[in-house]
């Protein structure tokens, strides 16, 4: 009896396995199935075109003013409103607390990556993503927080003007490579690091 019930309970082990793979695979597809659907919307004409918020380009798809603005204005903006409530959203501040109030709903902000559609509700979150679009051999991590950058003159800033440490040692390698280059360019990586970090500590006591 106990080795039919230890086939009995291993049987419904695995039934429930192949049930939560269908309920993946299902789920799966379904969303494959939905961003299909947005692509294919984003190339469909609308009955009225629309006007960019940054500039009096008008167009009759989502898709050709995504190219346009990021042609012409370099990156789609950085905040976007939304509500919490309902799926109305805006970039306009007045614009959601005009929605929010006449409808007692409440606004949500969320930040939107200037490289992808990656959108995200805070500068952590914002500052982690962006380290998918920075080469590693270019990328500058603080180790106190998630401020990242692909320069590191802003490394030196954000270091010495926020009193954190970076998560390596990148002037080591910094030097070295003035040094192979000669005393000149030595000379002048020693005077911007100074230069660097009089500049942030000058803006710390303000």
């Amino acid at each position: 009896d106990g080795k039919e019930n230890e086939k009995a309970v291993g049987e419904t082990d695995n039934d429930e396995e192949a049930k939560q793979r269908e309920i993946d695979r299902k789920k799966k597809e379904e969303m494959l199935k939905v961003l299909k659907e947005k692509e294919k919307a984003s190339f469909e004409r609308k009955s009225v075109a629309e006007k960019c918020p940054e500039c009096d380009y008008k167009c009759w798809t989502d898709a050709e003013m995504k190219i346009h603005r990021q042609t012409s204005h370099g990156s789609a903006p950085r905040r976007m409103r939304m509500c919490s409530n309902c799926n109305f959203q805006c970039q306009n501040t007045w614009e959601m607390d005009y929605h929010a109030r006449s409808r007692g709903h409440k606004a949500k902000e969320v930040i939107t990556c200037k490289k992808c559609d990656f959108l995200c509700e805070t500068k952590e979150e914002s500052w982690e993503h962006k380290k998918v679009h920075i080469p590693a051999d270019k990328l500058f991590e603080c180790g106190d927080c998630s401020w990242c950058s692909e320069r590191l003159d802003n490394m030196r800033y954000h270091a010495h003007s926020q009193d954190h440490k970076t998560k390596y040692d990148y002037e080591e390698p910094a030097r070295a490579r003035a040094e192979a280059k000669g005393p000149k360019e030595l000379k002048n990586y020693h005077t911007k690091l100074a230069r660097d970090i009089k500049k942030a500590q000058a803006m710390k006591k303000k």
